[in-house]
Formats: C-alpha cells, structure tokens, sequence
C-alpha cells in the first residue's frame, strides 16, 4: 500500500450548540441523512451525516465543554457539486436563508449559514471556464470571430480595387473605369 492509498476521506467534525436544530438545518434543509449515531443516555449525543458523495459529523457541546468564543471562526466549508444553483433554489424553498448565487474564481458558489453561523458553499465549476480555467469561447464570440473572418474574405480581394490595380483579365482585357471612359476616375 503506498502512501497515497491510504487516507480515503476527510469528513469535517463540527462541535454544535444545538443538535436538534443543526440537524434541521442539515437534514430538512440542505437534504443530507444520517448513516451513523450514538445514542446515550436516551439522548443523541453524534451522527455522521452524508449527502452525495460528501459527508459530515455533529455532536452537541456538553455544558462544561462549550467554547467560551465563536464556535468556527474563520473557518468555511467548501461543497464542490453537480449543481449549485440547485441547491440554492431548494434550500430557499425549504426556507433557508442563501446568498444569491455569484461567479468566483471560475465557480458559481451559493453560501448558506448553519444555525452557529458556521458558512457553507457550495459550488459548482462555470462552464464558461475549461478544466484549465481558461474561458470557453460563447456563441457570442464564435458569432464574432466568424463575421471577422467573413469582412476578412470580402476585403482582402477588394484591395487590388481599392488600390487601383486591377490583374488583367484574360477573356475581357482590362475592366475599369479607366479603360472604358476617358475621364479621370
């Protein structure tokens, strides 16, 4: 086994306030369900919850160990998914607070606050942007290069015209103005 084999997930474990209302916010709001407890006392004390591909653990402070400060400051968890508008649409329907969605550093992110103001994103790539970040040419830019490329086609034979230096022609002789008057051009 290398060394790169072994670690298989990192899963976020987030000390709560309130359980019940953390687990709300995760279960009936953001749609996650739980795959592991403990119970003690009669009392959920953990839980593993999971959504997709992405998982995350909660257990409620005891009393005696509830942090004097805010409980994550400056911390913000990332979720990278399928599709981020998504959860924003569904996450206000279920009466979430969202942040509008907004493009940055090449991902459309919506962020969300747990019941502990711990923030959530969620993201999704832009696909305007390439897997190298580079952004993709719209239709608007294909439009554009071809109308560029199309005056190209149109000007560059006009120029011998233009210059007043029209080749001959072998079945006619030499068509211009010029030949067929007298007058100055």
């Amino acid at each position: 086994m290398s060394k790169d084999d072994n670690v298989e997930q990192a899963v976020p474990f987030f000390g709560v306030s309130n359980l019940e209302s953390s687990l709300r916010f995760y279960m009936d709001g953001l749609g996650f369900t739980m795959k592991y407890k403990w119970i003690d006392d009669g009392k959920l004390r953990w839980c593993w919850l999971e959504i997709g591909s992405a998982a995350l653990m909660l257990q409620e402070f005891r009393e005696e160990h509830r942090p004097k400060m805010r409980v994550g400051e400056g911390v913000t968890i990332c979720f990278t998914c399928k599709d981020a508008l998504k959860i924003y649409r569904d996450a206000r329907a279920r009466g979430l607070e969202a942040r509008r969605p907004f493009v940055g550093n090449g991902f459309w992110v919506t962020e969300l606050k747990d019941p502990d103001g711990l923030p959530h994103r969620f993201r999704e790539p832009d696909q305007s942007f390439g897997r190298n970040g580079i952004r993709r040419m719209t239709v608007f830019d294909k439009g554009l290069i071809t109308m560029a490329g199309c005056a190209l086609l149109f000007v560059i034979p006009a120029i011998p015209l233009m210059l007043r230096k029209v080749p001959r022609n072998i079945v006619y002789g030499h068509r211009t103005r010029k030949t067929l008057s007298d007058d100055a051009i």
